[in-house]
């Protein structure tokens, strides 16, 4: 349903670097390169949700994203 944590969902920058997200649905990718990043979230029987950010070198971002139910 939504409204859910995703704890468990994969998270995926530039379609090299992965991760999973924590019971708590927060996720960290350490050392993405400096540039247009695509990050792509998924998670069983919820669309794919992808955005396109530009990082900064030495950057800190905070994403946050809404996931709907297929």
């Amino acid at each position: 349903p939504d409204g859910v944590v995703a704890a468990g969902a994969t998270i995926s920058a530039g379609g090299k670097m992965n991760t999973t997200a924590d019971n708590h649905g927060g996720f960290i990718i350490y050392n993405v390169p400096a540039g247009r990043v695509t990050v792509n979230v998924s998670y069983n029987n919820h669309h794919n949700k992808t955005v396109t950010v530009d990082l900064s070198a030495g950057q800190t971002l905070k994403l946050i994203f809404n996931l709907t139910a297929d």
